[in-house]
């Protein structure tokens, strides 16, 4: 059924976007050796993807081969886009779990790490990529100023929740638990709890180390992500700007994320290509590069990452 949903969907949006078909066809055979370059960095950029979740783990005292983390991070890859929001990623923890004797709250928190800086250097390079694009026509006043209040926040945010107040966090959501009566969200806040537990037993330097380590390596794999697209684009003969990529992007992939399609299907393509038709890119060529990328990294890491989940016995 799900198969069957994304192909009309597709079909859907080829008729709402009025595509030419056979253009499209043409399109995609003018396609040459750039493509092999952009397989390599898709690879590269699920690597270290799988390095960053590796490094996480570590903070936390567990060591797992690359083996497991491969495994883990291509069902956990399928299983979360297989739900809206990817809610199914979670089950990267059981894996963890069964294979490593990983606590689950540890990988849990772990995934959770791994968004919540994510989304902080998207935040950031999308508003680098807006600054230079100006694509919202803002002022350099206005410019200047919301970033300002978002390095501010993010600073805060930064030096509180791994500086400082952690104490302050703990105590917090032990009044917030006592006073819950529902038993999943008293779960899932006594797993805070020891989230915040394990922090305390590192320095405040480590923490701070950790932090760093984490954000670079989230940084990389976005620019990286950007010159997938990149060299996809000079397989067509156009060159487009990296600011642009990364703007389109990351807009891209929030918007994936909210959707209530699963991994964002449809979605996702459908706001790559808008987005990269509005800096007079032929809709022929942004419809190719969107599907050629999406095709070569999402699409193919999904077929793997439902054989690796037939193998581990994930229940569907």
């Amino acid at each position: 059924m799900l198969i069957i949903g994304t192909i009309a969907l597709f079909i859907y949006f080829f008729k709402m976007l009025n595509i030419d078909i056979p253009k499209l066809i043409q399109t995609l055979k003018q396609a040459h050796f750039f493509l092999l370059i952009a397989i390599i960095i898709t690879w590269i950029e699920s690597f270290l993807r799988i390095f960053r979740y590796g490094s996480i783990l570590k903070f936390y005292n567990y060591r797992i081969s690359f083996k497991t983390l491969f495994v883990t991070y291509f069902v956990g890859l399928f299983t979360g886009s297989l739900t809206p929001m990817k809610a199914g990623e979670p089950i990267k923890a059981v894996i963890l779990k069964k294979k490593s004797n990983v606590p689950l709250t540890i990988g849990v928190m772990s995934s959770m790490i791994e968004r919540i800086f994510e989304l902080a250097i998207m935040a950031l390079l999308l508003l680098i990529s807006i600054g230079f694009n100006n694509t919202l026509n803002l002022s350099v006043r206005s410019f200047y100023l919301i970033a300002s209040v978002y390095l501010s926040l993010f600073l805060t945010l930064f030096i509180v929740v791994l500086g400082y107040k952690i104490e302050f966090f703990y105590r917090l959501l032990e009044i917030i638990s006592l006073k819950i009566k529902f038993r999943i969200l008293s779960k899932i806040l006594n797993s805070f709890q020891r989230f915040i537990l394990s922090l305390k037993e590192k320095t405040f330097s480590q923490r701070i180390i950790f932090s760093l380590n984490i954000l670079i390596q989230s940084f990389l794999i976005i620019i990286i992500d950007a010159f997938i697209f990149y060299f996809v684009f000079k397989a067509f003969n156009w060159s487009v700007s990296v600011f642009v990529i990364i703007g389109v992007i990351i807009m891209a992939s929030l918007a994936g994320v909210l959707s209530q399609t699963p991994g964002g299907v449809v979605t996702t393509e459908g706001i790559l290509i808008y987005l990269f038709s509005l800096f007079q890119i032929p809709i022929e060529i942004c419809m190719a590069t969107s599907l050629i990328t999406r095709a070569i990294g999402f699409y193919f890491f999904m077929i793997i990452g439902f054989l690796f989940s037939i193998e581990e016995g994930v229940n569907f």
